[in-house]
């Protein structure tokens, strides 16, 4: 597969990861009460929450980030993580593992495969 092509898998499976971290923080809401609302209520504020913080900080195309882009990288990875930590807590150990690993891989597959002059190369500052 060419880099660009990888590049763009890779990138995807990063945006699939995000939507799946609100899901599973939905998830999470869910079955840590008893109460099916108080539940929708946790899981979508955590849910709104990730995309608020993902939106502001972590977002390629945000122009209020303090961030650069590799920072922003990280970040967002931080933050994948720790929704593979609630939902493995929350009691789904496999989803966590098995999400964690994805991060970590999609993670490691970007930082090595953006070109220079990329999103996650930096602004050059």
């Amino acid at each position: 597969m060419r880099r660009s092509a990888w590049s763009g898998a890779n990138l995807a499976l990063r945006f699939a990861l995000e939507v799946a971290a609100v899901v599973a923080l939905v998830d999470w809401g869910r079955r840590a009460t008893d109460s099916e609302g108080a539940g929708l209520l946790l899981g979508g504020g955590a849910g709104v929450a990730f995309v608020v913080v993902w939106a502001l900080l972590v977002a390629p195309r945000s122009t209020r980030s303090p961030l650069d882009q590799r920072t922003r990288m990280l970040v967002g990875s931080a933050l994948l993580l720790a929704v593979a930590a609630v939902a493995a807590l929350g009691g789904r150990p496999l989803l966590g593992a098995v999400f964690a690993a994805l991060v970590l891989a999609n993670s490691a597959a970007l930082w090595a495969t953006q070109p220079e002059g990329s999103p996650l190369a930096g602004r050059g500052d």
